[in-house]
């Protein structure tokens, strides 16, 4: 383990060294994004395209940050950050979960609620893994997200890790 620890804070330290500038005002594309936006808009998605244009196509091929004109991080590259042994636990666990991940998948019209979960937003795997979303944002709530029901998943964890689970918003497991 102080191995993985040890690569994946060497690929965070390249990748910072390795800062990869776009021409992007990340701040003001923020600003023109409207509060949760939802679904599929393609008027909407080419309205944006001509205002905030793509720059150039850029090729990573090493961890990189890729940073706003301002310098502002918009995303990490960190290829190989994971160490191979804990990918294939992360495989093993998340096996155990394929039938809610499969659930999680949409086939409807991709409006919405609904969009983050539908099927072209996912592939098939090369590894035989089951494609699906599980949502483990600690801050989903706070960015003003309903508490409508309670996940499937959520109640399905502690039956797939045999543990008995109290808690105000799962009830008793």
């Amino acid at each position: 383990m102080l191995m993985a620890c040890s690569k994946l804070a060497s690929t965070l330290a390249d990748a910072y060294r390795n800062p990869v500038t776009i021409n992007l005002d990340v701040a003001r594309y923020a600003e023109v994004l409207q509060m949760m936006e939802k679904g599929i808009n393609p008027a909407r998605e080419d309205s944006l395209l001509a205002w905030y244009p793509p720059d150039t196509q850029i090729h990573l091929d090493r961890p990189a940050v890729v940073c706003d004109k301002f310098g502002i991080i918009v995303f990490w590259y960190l290829p190989g950050a994971i160490d191979l042994a804990i990918q294939n636990d992360m495989a093993a666990a998340t096996a155990m979960m394929s039938v809610p991940l499969a659930r999680s998948v949409t086939s409807s019209a991709a409006t919405n609620d609904k969009w983050r979960t539908h099927s072209s937003n996912f592939y098939q795997s090369q590894s035989g893994g089951t494609p699906g979303c599980i949502n483990l944002s600690p801050a989903w709530f706070l960015q003003g997200h309903p508490v409508s029901h309670t996940s499937q998943l959520a109640t399905s964890i502690p039956t797939l890790i045999g543990a008995k689970i109290s808690s105000p918003s799962l009830g008793d497991s």
